[in-house]
């Protein structure tokens, strides 16, 4: 039985908020497994973090456009997920769980997780009041009712020094979360 991720492709989104700094240390954490990480970045993430901080972790390209010039024989959206063992969108900001829970496909991400055949996984952050906020909990209750899996947020320190659930849960938890996922479709 699989523990670890070893031989696995992982499709990591990175969204914009705060947290994005976080999803350097899980791309590490994924190739340190011996996973294969492609990673997609939002437009909003890259307002917090490059596509130079994820190509020498995860080894390659960086996926950032929905429509490339010259056209791809194959839609890019349709070919990251391909054979992927799961889509593993951290940090997943308010905005992105919204337009993923309506099933709005207008980014390279958003189409990426509907073109998706495996498992998806969701590590929300924002802030507190957002988290609490109604809207945001319906969306996030619609995806659970879709198959999506969440992990966390986590209660603590946010964005401006306030305290509160919606920091992103930490890496290596979400690592294990990821594990659990796959082990589980596996051995299912």
């Amino acid at each position: 039985m699989r523990t670890t991720l070893q031989g696995t492709t992982i499709v990591l989104g990175v969204t914009g908020s705060i947290a994005a700094y976080k999803a350097g240390t899980l791309a590490r954490l994924l190739v340190k497994e011996e996973a294969r990480v492609r990673v997609v970045l939002t437009k909003a993430g890259a307002r917090f973090v490059t596509a130079h901080t994820f190509a020498p972790l995860a080894g390659g390209r960086v996926y950032d456009e929905m429509f490339e010039e010259p056209p791809p024989s194959r839609p890019v959206h349709l070919d990251i997920p391909d054979g992927a063992d799961a889509v593993l969108v951290a940090p997943a900001s308010a905005d992105f769980i919204g337009r993923l829970a309506a099933g709005l496909g207008d980014d390279l991400l958003a189409s990426v997780c509907l073109a998706a055949v495996c498992p998806l996984l969701i590590a929300p952050a924002m802030h507190h009041q957002m988290w609490a906020n109604r809207i945001v909990q319906h969306n996030v209750a619609r995806l659970v009712s879709f198959g999506v899996r969440v992990v966390g947020p986590a209660r603590g320190e946010l964005a401006g020094r306030d305290q509160g659930q919606g920091r992103m849960s930490e890496p290596e938890d979400i690592v294990a979360a990821l594990r659990t996922v796959i082990v589980g479709e596996q051995t299912a």
